[in-house]
Formats: structure tokens, sequence, C-alpha cells
């Protein structure tokens, strides 16, 4: 299997820790690298930048018009550097911390809406993640972002756009998807204000639901026949949906003893610092960057764990894990889209 699909691999603990946590993978045409002091070198290193996310040449050579598509990442600090990376990492800022404690406040209510999950007869079994997780954390990433999103709009296909292997045809959905969310805004708006709001959006709706999901399941299953009300589920995330980002190279540089050339691709597996020596996952910062890209969205992230955590100490249930199925044909986030599990079994 390429090395573009590690992060997907159930046994890749063992190639994240072999040393020297860097090798060149000749398939992937990109510098792998596993080792978090590595990784957080590179993080605060002014030789590497982030990818360019312009697909104005695909639009000129197919002459096809994805306009939502194409302006989006001009709105997203991620994919900048410099003082328009600056810009648009403050306007972010602030905009999420406006609205957080009213977000936090709908999640709270979305939970409790959806208690029902749990009534169901001893041995029945659901989805936590069609029936609980994502339509409570549409609703929140609604009211963060103040765009008020249809529950049958597939917003999670929106941040695949950062995949640059992605298909013609996945990239016109996107597009697609996009104006939909643009309309679900008065059209009085002025447009920077839609640009930014479908940006938090796009940066927020699959990690933060992927993250809650895969933490809840590693919590779940660290405390087998306990009532949910039992479970100690931390204050943390301790699963990251995106276990992975990319940089480039943009002058030459020494990196775990290889030297790297301007152009070379370097994919960084910051889900390999959320480990423990005996293979158990745990939080580490890595998962919100360090450096000048650091999530502006981390403490909301945290916080909203911590709101599910509690919901979740309070159902006096216990259930078992059935099956869990990611999404098919995604190759940058892991997103549970199955969580089947059996009421007290």
């Amino acid at each position: 299997m390429t090395d573009l699909l590690l992060q997907k691999l159930l046994d890749r603990l063992a190639t994240y820790r072999r040393p020297p946590g860097i090798w060149l993978s000749p398939g992937s045409k990109r510098w792998m690298v596993t080792a978090p002091d590595l990784i957080r070198e590179v993080m605060t290193n002014d030789a590497f930048v982030v990818p360019r996310y312009d697909i104005s040449q695909l639009t000129a050579r197919l002459n096809i018009d994805l306009a939502y598509l194409s302006r989006l990442p001009d709105w997203i600090a991620l994919a900048h550097e410099g003082e328009r990376h600056r810009h648009l990492r403050a306007i972010s800022a602030r905009a999420i911390t406006a609205r957080t404690d009213e977000a936090l406040g709908v999640l709270r209510q979305a939970l409790e809406d959806r208690r029902s999950v749990f009534d169901g007869p001893s041995g029945s079994e659901v989805c936590l993640f069609t029936s609980l997780f994502r339509p409570a954390m549409r609703q929140t990433i609604a009211s963060l972002s103040d765009v008020p999103l249809p529950q049958d709009l597939p917003v999670e296909v929106i941040p695949q756009l950062f995949d640059d292997a992605i298909s013609l045809s996945r990239r016109r959905r996107i597009n697609e998807i996009l104006e939909a969310v643009s309309n679900c805004m008065p059209s009085s708006l002025p447009d920077d204000d839609r640009q930014l709001r479908m940006a938090i959006i796009a940066v927020s709706t699959n990690t933060l639901l992927g993250s809650i999901c895969l933490t809840f399941i590693e919590q779940l299953g660290s405390a087998p026949g306990k009532p949910l009300s039992g479970i100690d589920w931390g204050s943390d995330l301790v699963r990251t949906a995106l276990p992975l980002v990319e940089k480039r190279v943009v002058k030459p540089v020494q990196l775990g003893g290889q030297s790297l050339t301007p152009g070379d691709r370097v994919r960084l597996f910051i889900e390999a610092a959320g480990f423990t020596p005996d293979g158990h996952h745990h939080y580490d910062d890595l998962f919100f960057a360090v450096g000048a890209h650091k999530c502006v969205g981390m403490n909301f992230s945290i916080r909203a764990w911590q709101a599910v955590a509690g919901f979740l100490s309070s159902v006096n249930r216990s259930v078992k894990r059935e099956a869990v199925t990611e999404r098919d044909g995604d190759y940058v986030f892991n997103l549970p889209e199955r969580i089947v599990v059996k009421l007290d079994a």
C-alpha cells in the first residue's frame, strides 16, 4: 500500500515509530515525517510553508466554473503565510470567540434533545454517528459560523478541498455544496462576511466532528461494560480526525539528517504524537499545530468535547461497540460515518 494511505492502516503505529522518523517516499513524491520533534521543527521553521490550494490552472485548462471552490481558500488562514495569514487568523479568531458561548449552548441542548437515542430496549442497536454526534455537531457548527445549515446538506464533503488528489467530479460537488451554503445566508450579507463564514465551516466541520467521534470510540473501549456515566471521558481530545498536514520547502534545509530542497513536499503525521508507549491514544498539542499556524479553534474544540463528555457522563446505560466504518475515498481525514453500538450489551 502506498505511503499516501499510511494514516489508514490499522498497524501504522509501527511505521510511525520507526527511526529516524523521516524518509523519502518515491511513490508519493513526498518526504514522510513521523517523529514528533521533527514535526515541531518543520512547523516552526520558515523554510517550510503551506501548500498552494490554487486551482485556477485546472479550471482554465478544462474551461469549467468552480467559482465557490476557487475563492474559498483565499479566506482560510491555514492556506496562507505572512500578512494575509495574520489578517485571516485575527478575524477568524474574533468571529469564533464572539460565538463560542452561544454555540456551546446549542451543542448542550442538541445533545439533550437526543437523549432518547439511549432509551431503546436492551440489546437494540443504534448508530450514534447519525442519531447523535452528526446532527448535534451540525447544529453547533451552524451556530458557530452563524449560517443556518440544513441537516441534509452534506457539508462534511467541503474539507476534502484540502486533498489535491480528489477527482473533478468531487470538486464540482464541493462547489455545489458551497453554493448551497452561500444561499443559506442573507443576500444582503457582505461578501467578506459570507466567505469568512464558509471558511469556518470548512475548517471545523470534519476536524471537530471526527475528533469527537474518535475520542468517544477510544474512551468507550477503555472501559468495557461500564455505564457511560461511569467512564472517565477526560477533558481533552485524545484522537484527531486530521492525522496529517502538509508543507512545501521554499529554501534548502536539513531535517533529521536529510537534505531537503525547494519544491519538495513534506507530509507531517501529527497523529503520531498521540500514542502512549503501549499503543493507546492520548492528547498532544500537535493535534492543533504549533507555531504561527496553531489552530484558532483549539479552545472551542476542547470545550466542545468537554460538553459532550459532560452529557455522556449523565447517561446511565452501558453500550458495546458493534461496528465502526470510516468514510471511503477520503485520504486526508479519518471520519467515522457509522458508529453502531448495542445497548446494555
